[in-house]
């Protein structure tokens, strides 16, 4: 990193000779002053020079003479926020407590045992896990209720309950496997517990939802997550790392999409067929990855917004068809 004080000083004391051009890597300007020095001109230009050097901001001269090591030392500090992040991932998901009370698990025959008045059901306080299938196909459930305890809903425990429209989720819940509330009605704003971590493939496929809010925990959206949810206008991503294959698939009336500055790879098909989505919002100065079909046939496609001091950046990171899109802001 070069000193805008030692520029100036070198300007000042030996700017006849160009040595302040050297300093700054400018070898070819600085033989030219040597060239010249007999005839004063380099003199009096350094001055000048000097006096610009000591007038500007920091800022403004490490951008203008240190570009090469400002970029590295961004470049440093992304890597420093990515490993901050991957260690934070390591301790929400592999530092977990080595002994925790075994869940009392509601098994399917036990499903079928519960009352379901008017279409209502209320799973008891003290279940912690939902057995996969407890519920799949039921058409009597129209609204259901989770209680506290309950920290896990199996794999596939409401799939094709098509009437079921509402679900309400309480605190303390930490994961939704594979296919939970596929080809439910579910016509709600889907807002979930801060204490969730995993929303499994295809969780919520085919459902009617309207809104999404993800918790901060929740850092991949797994494959087909959301796939063809066509009443979907609006999400709230959190702070998600990874969408993976087709997770918003199909989502018609999506119209607008913000990345959080976390966000790192956008996988295949991510949201192919989003046939009303119209602007993208990358909100971070850098991404990982972004699959080349990850918006296909999103034919209203008219603005990806980026970081302005980033249009490169993203210009060389994205899919070429989407370059005359790009904007900064």
């Amino acid at each position: 990193m070069k000193s805008r004080l030692v520029a100036a000083a070198l300007a000042f004391f030996f700017g006849a000779f160009g040595a302040h051009k050297f300093y700054l890597n400018k070898s070819g300007q600085g033989f030219l002053y040597l060239i010249f020095c007999w005839t004063y001109i380099p003199t009096i230009i350094s001055i000048i020079e000097g006096v610009g050097y000591l007038m500007q901001s920091d800022d403004k001269f490490l951008e203008k003479y240190c570009a090469e090591w400002l970029e590295e030392e961004k470049i440093r500090q992304y890597e420093l926020r990515r490993a901050q992040q991957d260690a934070e991932l390591v301790a929400e998901y592999v530092a977990e407590p080595v002994a925790e009370p075994k869940l009392k698990l509601l098994t399917k025959a036990e499903a079928k045992s519960l009352k379901i008045d008017n279409g209502m059901l209320t799973i008891p306080e003290g279940v912690g896990e939902i057995e996969e299938r407890a519920f799949e196909n039921n058409l009597e459930i129209t609204d259901v209720y989770f209680p506290e305890s309950l920290k896990i809903i199996g794999y596939g425990a409401f799939r094709g309950c098509k009437n079921l429209s509402y679900a309400s989720f309480s605190e303390g819940l930490i994961e939704i496997k594979d296919s939970a509330f596929s080809r439910c009605k579910l016509s709600i704003d889907l807002t979930l517990p801060d204490s969730l971590k995993y929303i499994g493939s295809d969780a919520f496929e085919y459902t009617d939802i309207s809104y999404v809010d993800l918790p901060k925990g929740v850092r991949t959206i797994e494959s087909g997550t959301f796939t063809s949810c066509e009443r979907l206008k609006r999400v709230y991503f959190g702070e998600v790392v990874t969408i993976c294959d087709g997770a918003f698939e199909l989502c018609s009336i999506l119209e607008e999409v913000e990345f959080p500055e976390t966000l790192r790879d956008i996988e295949s098909k991510a949201f192919y067929w989003c046939t009303n989505l119209t602007k993208v919002t990358f909100t971070d100065r850098y991404i990982d990855s972004v699959a080349d079909d990850a918006f296909d046939f999103c034919n209203k496609l008219e603005s990806i917004v980026v970081p302005s001091d980033r249009l490169v950046y993203y210009i060389e990171q994205l899919p070429g068809r989407y370059c005359g899109l790009i904007q900064g802001e």
